[in-house]
Formats: structure tokens, C-alpha cells, sequence
């Protein structure tokens, strides 16, 4: 009984609209009672998600862990999955990293995930985010009225903005433990301020908040470091600063400096 099926593209072949539908086709059959299920790299777009979506519905229940990253899925297409993801209740792992989605995909995937409350690893990392607060806040929403706690979020170089993580931060902070916002290089001091308050708060559960490559500066280390001092869940902070490039460099010597002082935590920077 084959339990993960991994397809990956050689030569340029991917999946096409014939492919995707004969794998569905098979999915639905139930030869499969798929656990893992990776199809990343395979330009799969909007009507390849479609083609799929039914045999991933057939596999719902069993299916574990769905891999779907760089391929070419749209908003359209990820409205597509919702019927897909409807029944996998013990879907543990979802990676839709860099494909092409954004507010309206962000916010069908957040219906569709209403099911999911065995999720504890979700990649959403190279989507365009960048209008997407109203996308963001229903994800923050879901995380609070969910019966889960996510391990691992993963929002890397999503466009995110001050607003995006606005709508963002309460539901991310109390319910994930581990953070990643590196590369959303639109977050500026302003916006560091409503994660600082929610780092505050009692119910925060972070353990590791990734922040590097945002241009923080020193004013928002200032502001990351109001937060920190009553924050108790916390234990890392990576922060990466290019010294090469001046532009690139977040935060001086002084900033590193009120980061650090008031905390007993264990903080990794790493300077390339």
C-alpha cells in the first residue's frame, strides 16, 4: 500500500493539464491511501489544481502532509482547492510556498482550512501579500477560533506591510511558536509596534521570531525591545545583518544593544 508519492520535474516535463487530471483521476479511484503527497516544482497551474482537487478530496482522510510549492497557482486556482482540502482532517503539514496567490487566494484557503485542526506546519512563504490585510486578518482569525496551535508559520518575503502585519500579529503571536517574517522588507517601525504589543501579552506563545532583512532600524529595535521586556515565551531572535551592504543593514551596534540588555534569552545574529 504505497503511502507518499513525491513527483518532481525533470527536463522541463511538469504536470500539465492531462497529467493532473490522469493523477487525479487515480487519487479518486482510492488505489491510494496517500500519507504524503509532494508535487512541488511542477508548474502546476489554475486548471491543474482543478484537475486535481477532486482526488484530493478522496484522499482527504488520510493524507498527512501536501506539498504544492513553486508551481504556478493563482487565486483562482487555490479557490479551486478548497473542495480539495475540505477533508483532510489530519493534514499535518501544507506547503503552497511561491507560487502566485494573494488576498482573494489567501482568503479561500482560510475557509478550506477550517478543517484542517491537525495542522501544525503551514509554508506560505513568496506569495504576494502586499494587499493582502484583509487576507491576513482572516488568518489571524482562524488562528484564534481554530482548535490548533501551529509549530511553524512561514510568511517570508510575502510583501507583507505595517497594515498586513497589523491584521496579522494576534492571532500569529498566541498561536504559533515559531515565526517567520524575514524578507518583508515593507514592515517598518510602525508596524513592529503592534507585534511588540502583542509580544506583551500573557497569551503569547512565540518561541522563535524570525525577522531578518527588514530594514527595522534602529527606532524599531527600540520598539521590539518594549515588547520583549515582559514577554516569557520567547527564546530566540535571529536577526541577520549584511555588512557588505549598507542598505541592507538593519540595525547599528546601539540598536543591537537595546535588543539585548533586558532579556535572558538566547539570541543568534548572524553577520555575513
Amino acid at each position: 500500500q504505497l503511502e507518499e508519492l513525491v513527483l518532481k520535474s525533470y527536463y522541463n516535463a511538469g504536470l500539465n493539464i492531462n497529467r493532473c487530471s490522469a493523477l487525479g483521476n487515480l487519487l479518486e479511484s482510492g488505489v491510494w491511501k496517500l500519507k504524503k503527497l509532494r508535487l512541488d516544482s511542477n508548474d502546476i497551474d489554475d486548471a491543474g489544481v482543478a484537475a486535481l482537487a477532486h482526488g484530493l478530496r478522496s484522499i482527504g482522510p488520510s493524507l498527512k502532509a501536501l506539498g504544492l510549492g513553486n508551481n504556478s497557482i493563482d487565486s483562482e486556482g487555490l479557490s479551486s482547492l478548497v473542495a480539495g482540502l475540505a477533508n483532510c482532517t489530519s493534514l499535518e503539514r501544507l506547503d503552497l510556498s511561491d507560487n502566485d496567490f494573494s488576498n482573494e487566494g489567501l482568503s479561500a484557503l482560510v475557509e478550506a482550512l477550517a478543517n484542517c485542526t491537525s495542522l501544525v506546519w503551514l509554508d506560505l512563504s513568496d506569495n504576494d501579500f502586499s494587499l493582502a490585510a484583509a487576507g491576513l486578518g482572516s488568518l489571524s482569525k482562524w488562528l484564534q477560533t481554530a482548535v490548533l496551535n501551529l509549530d511553524e508559520l512561514r510568511l517570508r518575503e510575502c510583501g507583507i506591510d505595517d497594515e498586513g502585519l497589523q491584521a496579522l500579529t494576534e492571532g500569529a503571536t498566541n498561536h504559533c511558536k515559531d515565526l517567520f517574517l524575514s524578507g518583508n522588507d515593507s514592515i517598518t517601525a510602525s508596524g513592529l509596534r503592534y507585534l511588540s504589543t502583542s509580544l506583551q501579552s500573557e497569551s503569547c506563545r512565540l518561541e522563535k521570531l524570525h525577522i531578518g532583512s527588514i530594514n527595522i532600524g534602529d527606532d524599531g529595535a527600540e520598539v521590539l525591545a518594549r515588547g520583549l521586556i515582559c514577554n516569557k515565551s520567547l527564546r530566540c531572535l535571529p536577526l541577520h545583518v549584511d555588512v557588505e551592504n549598507e542598505d541592507e543593514i538593519a540595525i547599528t551596534p546601539a540598536g543591537c544593544t537595546l535588543v539585548q540588555s533586558p532579556f535572558k534569552l538566547t539570541y543568534r545574529f548572524t553577520i555575513s
